[in-house]
């Protein structure tokens, strides 16, 4: 990669929201294992979203346009999705129902277990309103987001100020770091995840929604499969 294509747009927004994510990964401990865990499950969601939509013959085009940038803007997405909202309102973990030690060990796989299931249903589901409704992936991600938070909130009420508010604040933060970068740089604007010419201010729309996607289904994900409450 050149010091051309590490100064564009993408680059850029990508290390400033790392920065971000780095921030509250070290203001708040309790939120750092949701952290790391949301943003290795968003690696997966990510690439192979973008292989299984891609026609056999573009398999290939896809892989060479897919960057470490890519990840890295999903990791810390997925991470501040996470971590924002308890940041923000000062929000704290408790659990509804404190699993005896013996069973800690089964409680863990079996919340991972719930959670990359989850993974697995979102996949598919923006694969099929994808396919069969012929939209962008990036609307395609926010109504799949959007049908996971009302199912989630459905069945814990408590966690609706979450995942409305990590929803925004993860588009706020990206739509500012995005404002920034094209603000103070000029850079040159070239995102593999945006479909669309559309934008809001200096910042593609596709972007955006990606973040408020990411943000509706991460924010309230860990709480839900823990059967954690925030007080």
């Amino acid at each position: 990669m050149s010091m051309e294509d590490f100064l564009s747009f993408y680059p850029l927004v990508s290390i400033l929201l790392a920065l971000v994510w780095l921030l509250l990964f070290l203001r708040q401990e309790e939120v750092r294992k949701e952290m790391l865990i949301l943003g290795v499950f968003s690696l997966f969601i990510l690439p192979t979203t973008i292989l299984v939509l891609s026609r056999a013959e573009d398999v290939t085009n896809s892989l060479a346009n897919f960057t470490l940038f890519d990840l890295l803007f999903a990791f810390t997405v997925a991470g501040i999705a996470g971590a924002v909202y308890h940041n923000f309102f000062g929000k704290h973990y408790h659990l509804l129902s404190a699993p005896k030690s013996r069973k800690q060990s089964a409680d863990v796989q079996l919340y991972l277990l719930r959670m990359f299931i989850i993974i697995l249903l979102f996949v598919w589901a923006v694969v099929f309103l994808t396919y069969f409704f012929a939209i962008s992936t990036a609307l395609a991600m926010l109504i799949t987001a959007s049908c996971l938070g009302i199912y989630i909130v459905v069945h814990r009420k408590d966690l609706l100020r979450d995942t409305i508010w990590s929803g925004v604040l993860t588009t706020i933060v990206v739509f500012i770091a995005g404002t920034l970068v094209s603000t103070i740089s000029g850079a040159t604007l070239d995102v593999s995840l945006v479909e669309s010419s559309k934008m809001i201010g200096s910042v593609p729309l596709d972007l955006l929604l990606w973040s408020l996607a990411l943000g509706l289904a991460a924010g309230p994900l860990y709480e839900y499969t823990r059967h954690i409450e925030l007080k």
